[in-house]
């Protein structure tokens, strides 16, 4: 229920971070005491993380997509990906917001959406102003500015 809810009551005591289930907080923990952790190099950058995340890490650089979507062939580094992806094919809509109803594929769409009903608008244009709830509505506008076109007709012609 949290995970639809939102609601993350364990907070970790050094740096403030929350979690919704008391094992993501003792996971997390660990990248404060550099327990259970590697160094990978890959490009020259080098990255401290927990050896559960190497062979996903390690996905990310070999283009590995070992989960498929046996629907429509698609494939992905992470299950996590795989799973949000089927609610496309699904239509599933498990995230719905307490307030107006509406219902979400992505716990992240409803968390923009919930900025509507409290009136936040945190994307500002730096041209003229004007605030947005979300960042994808500050990007459209931006085009009032540069002239750029979404779309274009393949019958108009300039003469």
């Amino acid at each position: 229920m949290r995970i639809h809810s939102g609601e993350k009551p364990f907070t970790c005591q050094q740096c403030g971070r929350s979690f919704n289930q008391k094992r993501n907080l003792c996971r997390h923990m660990r990248t404060h005491t550099r327990e259970m952790l590697f160094t990978y190099t890959q490009s020259g950058n080098k990255t401290i993380i927990q050896d559960r995340n190497l062979k996903v890490l390690k996905r990310v650089h070999t283009e590995e997509r070992p989960f498929k979507c046996q629907q429509c062939g698609n494939r992905y580094t992470h299950k996590g990906s795989l799973n949000r992806h089927m609610r496309t094919h699904n239509r599933e809509k498990p995230f719905s917001c307490s307030q107006s109803g509406k219902t979400f594929d992505q716990h992240e769409k409803l968390e923009v959406h919930k900025k509507s009903h409290n009136g936040e608008k945190p994307y500002m244009c730096t041209q003229c102003g004007k605030s947005f709830s979300q960042k994808g509505h500050l990007k459209l506008h931006l085009r009032i500015h540069t002239g750029e076109k979404l779309y274009t007709c393949q019958f108009h012609h300039a003469y």
